[in-house]
Parts: C-alpha cells; structure tokens; sequence
C-alpha cells in the first residue's frame, strides 16, 4: 500500500511538472504533430520530473563573443544529457539544434538593415568574419538579443526575428 502511494505522489508531481516541461521544450514551436509534442512532455513530467526540477539550465550570456559562443554549446549539451528533453531520442537532438542555429540566423538577417547577409545558412559565420564596424554592431545587437534566455526563450526570440523578415 505504501508504495503505491509512493508511486502515486511521485506521478502526481510528474503531472504537475508536464506544462513546465512542455513549454520548457518549446514544444509549441516544433515541427512535431502536438500529439507527439504533448506525449513527449507527458513522458518527461510524468517520469522524468527529477531530471527537470532539480536542474538549473544555461542561460545565453551575450556579454562577449566568447561567452555567447560557449553558453549557445552549453545550452546544447545540457539538452542532450537531460531525459525530459529527449535526450534518448537523437531526431530531439539535432531538432534542438536546428531550432536554435534557425532562430539565430533569423535574427541575424532580421537586423541586418543594410541587407548584407543574404543567406540563412552561414549567417551568424558571416557576422563574426566581418571586420567592418556594421558587422560588428549586428554582432552585438543579436548577442543582446538573445542575453538571459534559456532554450524556450531562444526559440521563441529566434520566432520574433521570423515575423519581421
């Protein structure tokens, strides 16, 4: 009897964790069917709620290059080491990846006013190899952008940059 008390408890606080999960996935935003977004957020909160509540994620540090560099592949690898982000499902994997490279580029080309960067893919590459003073300051812009958000975030700014293109 107390076990499956036990076990009861920690699905009910699993339950209460599946909208967190979800939006915490941005699950709203994949490609996915929403049967298939919500059964992977109900998997994650239902069983794998310790993984997600008892963890901090990375948040983007856009004060530096450097810093923004390395918190965007923090922000990766903790996605992939964590069950309730699909860690065991390498198509989450690399769709995590997409997501933020997308909503990176977008961004880049949405403050691009002059219209320098022409192409999606390469785009934040050719931000950082210009050496002109406007390069720069784009740099800058979208490093300022994305400062402070976690995945969700990301996603979801990388999504403001899409409506303004």
């Amino acid at each position: 009897m107390a076990i499956g008390k036990a076990i009861g408890g920690y699905l009910l606080v699993g339950l209460l964790c599946v909208p967190f999960v979800y939006s915490n996935n941005a699950n709203g935003y994949r490609s996915d069917g929403a049967a298939r977004n919500v059964g992977q957020a109900l998997s994650g909160g239902l069983l794998f709620w310790p993984s997600y509540l008892f963890s901090f994620e990375p948040e983007i540090d856009g004060d530096s290059v450097e810093d923004f560099g390395n918190s965007f592949r923090d922000m990766l690898e903790y996605r992939n080491t964590k069950w309730f982000a699909g860690s065991s499902d390498s198509g989450r994997r690399s769709e995590n990846r997409r997501m933020m490279e997308k909503s990176l580029a977008a961004c880049v080309l949405a403050f691009d006013t002059d219209k320098r960067i022409v192409d999606e893919k390469g785009a934040w590459g050719s931000v950082q190899n210009g050496t002109e003073p406007y390069f720069k300051a784009l740099e800058k812009k979208v490093m300022d952008h994305f400062d402070d958000e976690d995945f969700a975030g990301f996603v979801a700014k990388g999504l403001e940059c899409v409506k303004k293109l």
